[in-house]
């Protein structure tokens, strides 16, 4: 069994070290694909493995700002739900649902498996820029 005070602190602090490392990985990222994006004319020229990687990336911050709006949206509404005026949140006891967490799950499933293909793009386009 949960406590209502455990519900209400999950959804304030909905946070995990795995999204806080894939979002900095995404902007070294994308820190990397600027750094070789050629500035010589006016129209930029991206290579297509260097766009591909952008794009991945991307997408995987989306899915990080989705999991904590989906999670956040989740938890608070189920404390809200479950919420009893004149009771103490701390005595307080119920049956939490795991479906409350599937999207969040999913998202950090997803992101981190496009922050891993993004890499996987940098990398090739490493190994081609190096001739390694």
């Amino acid at each position: 069994m949960m406590k209502l005070e455990e519900i209400r602190k999950a959804y304030e602090d909905l946070s995990s070290s795995l999204s806080s490392v894939v979002r900095q990985i995404n902007f070294a990222g994308i820190a990397i694909v600027w750094i070789f994006v050629g500035k010589e004319t006016v129209t930029v020229t991206v290579p297509q493995h260097l766009y591909n990687a952008c794009t991945f990336l991307v997408i995987s911050i989306i899915l990080d700002v989705l999991q904590y709006l989906v999670g956040t949206f989740s938890w608070h509404m189920c404390y809200l739900y479950k919420h009893k005026k004149n009771v103490a949140d701390k005595d307080t006891e119920i049956h939490e649902s795991e479906w409350v967490n599937v999207i969040p799950w999913l998202c950090i499933y997803a992101k981190t498996i496009l922050t891993a293909i993004g890499y996987g793009y940098i990398l090739s386009f490493l190994m081609k820029f190096f001739s390694l």
